[in-house]
């Protein structure tokens, strides 16, 4: 880091210790946000700080993500009169941006350098319990919309690029049908109380028929039978009755089969399948990949299923068998289609604020930093079956997203290696799969009796925690270089500082 971020990082810490200890040229009201009960995460989310007796004028600060805490300075209230001891002051979630609301919560101010608010939760103010997918195959140009409004922002309207029409007023929900056209459909549903209006957009397509193919072309390849350890090309076809714009074709591949060919991106689904995905648009769609049919002992036979979806619906799934030379009994692999997220949904995330998962295993924290900004994200962590060709592996894991893992930047982590697996802590390195298996910058932070602890940053989306002779390695080919982070693009790591900081200093608050 070079040396004025040094000094700015330094200074900033100074002013809030400073801000902390001398009530006088400060005064911090803090407290803590819920998440929503659906497990939406509130981190990030700015906390409005005011007086009860005028709502427009406030000063405002973020939840952190470490803990969902929060401290403002009453003082920067914009007011005619300065703050003073006894005054009573609100703070409230209101977040238009994000759909999520919270309080407000009231405290009478004193003089000990900071009170605490009572908790608040967030909710949100438009609920959507139908259509839940971006997908509608109907017969009839119509959907049925389900939804619940929180109070008081009752007033309701929806609109398409050419109408609007009041849905209710004064209600708390509302059940429908409207009409629509067949093909892309683009929707806001307003809710509203006096000027502050929260909206949320429901973007689907609706489409009478959908024809879907798919076929397998190799030597020794039958209608749905592949042979062992045998490259075959998998081809797809899809004829849709109305055009659709910017969709995810999700193609869920076995992961015994390795992927050695495609356009789309490849993602680690879970520890059974990876999954290839294909922005597509258009209505006649023609997609394909090659993979590496899995080695079996002869006279084994293994059946496997490939299925595939579009805009989150299943379209379509497919029995395929990997046999020799007779057709005995196959074992069925039974397939695991659930993510295993570790963390919830953050309303909104930013190069600046990222998303953070922090719990009691050997990962302890993780931090994604996305490119850009991103809305209604989610990511996790499942144990990875890409390191088979890692010697020494401690740990391997995949990431799991919302979105294609190329919007990730970069990821801070902290994990801890038993002192079991070593004593030296040089002797553990992490890997990245980026263009191949590349050892990533950490740093020895500490250990107790028996653990040892690190942090660094990585890129890519599969990693391997390896105890010696990380250099002693087979690089494997089961997914394209373009659909991986470079290493050219690393953001500071000032960032990832400076929340630790700011929870540090927050917990002592707390404490």
């Amino acid at each position: 880091m070079i040396p004025e971020k040094k000094l700015f990082l330094m200074g900033l810490l100074f002013i809030i210790v400073f801000s902390l200890s001398y009530p006088v040229s400060a005064h911090f009201v803090c407290g803590q946000v819920l998440n929503s009960p659906q497990n939406v995460s509130a981190a990030w989310l700015p906390v409005k700080i005011f007086y009860p007796s005028s709502p427009s004028n406030f000063t405002a600060c973020e939840v952190s993500p470490d803990g969902n805490k929060y401290c403002c300075d009453a003082e920067a209230i914009p007011s005619s009169t300065p703050w003073k001891i006894g005054d009573t002051v609100n703070a409230g979630v209101y977040s238009p941006q994000t759909g999520y609301v919270a309080g407000p919560v009231s405290i009478v101010t004193t003089g000990e350098g900071y009170d605490l608010f009572p908790d608040m939760q967030i909710q949100k103010v438009i609920n959507i319990f139908s259509p839940i997918q971006s997908l509608i195959i109907s017969s009839t140009p119509s959907l049925f919309l389900n939804s619940s409004f929180l109070s008081p922002y009752n007033h309701v309207t929806l609109s398409n690029d050419s109408s609007k029409i009041l849905l209710c007023d004064n209600c708390t929900s509302f059940s429908g049908k409207i009409n629509l056209s067949y093909g892309m459909n683009s929707l806001n549903l307003s809710a509203s109380s006096g000027n502050l209006v929260f909206s949320q957009n429901i973007n689907l397509a609706l489409l009478k028929k959908i024809t879907f193919q798919r076929s397998f072309t190799c030597n020794g390849c039958g209608k749905s039978t592949i042979p062992p350890d045998q490259n075959f090309s998998v081809s797809i076809f899809l004829n849709l009755s109305n055009s659709i714009s910017n969709f995810q074709l999700e193609e869920y591949v076995p992961s015994d089969f390795l992927i050695i060919n495609t356009t789309g991106s490849v993602q680690s689904y879970n520890s059974t399948y990876n999954v290839i995905i294909w922005n597509i648009s258009g209505r006649n769609i023609y997609e394909n990949y090659t993979v590496v049919s899995p080695h079996i002992v002869w006279p084994l036979s293994y059946s496997y299923e490939f299925y595939s979806s579009l805009g989150g619906i299943n379209i379509n799934s497919e029995e395929v068998k990997v046999r020799n030379f007779f057709d005995f009994v196959p074992i069925r692999v039974p397939p695991h289609k659930n993510f295993g997220y570790y963390g919830g949904t953050y309303p909104v995330i930013s190069p600046g604020r990222p998303y953070v998962l922090s719990g009691n295993y050997s990962i302890e924290k993780l931090a994604f930093f996305p490119k850009s900004a991103m809305d209604n994200a989610h990511f996790g962590l499942i144990s990875g079956n890409v390191c088979s060709s890692v010697k020494g592996v401690v740990g391997c894991y995949s990431v799991t997203s919302s979105s294609s893992p190329n919007y990730v930047n970069r990821t801070y982590i902290e994990f801890k290696v038993p002192k079991s697996s070593s004593s030296n802590p040089s002797d553990i390195s992490l890997l990245s799969f980026v263009n191949g298996w590349q050892k990533q910058n950490i740093t020895f932070v500490g250990q107790d009796s028996q653990n040892m602890y690190f942090s660094g940053f990585f890129t890519g989306n599969e990693i391997a925690i390896v105890n010696k002779n990380y250099k002693d390695i087979k690089i494997p080919s089961i997914l394209n270089p373009g659909d991986f982070l470079s290493l050219n693009n690393l953001m500071d790591t000032n960032l990832a500082e400076l929340i630790g900081i700011q929870g540090r200093i927050i917990g002592k608050i707390f404490s």
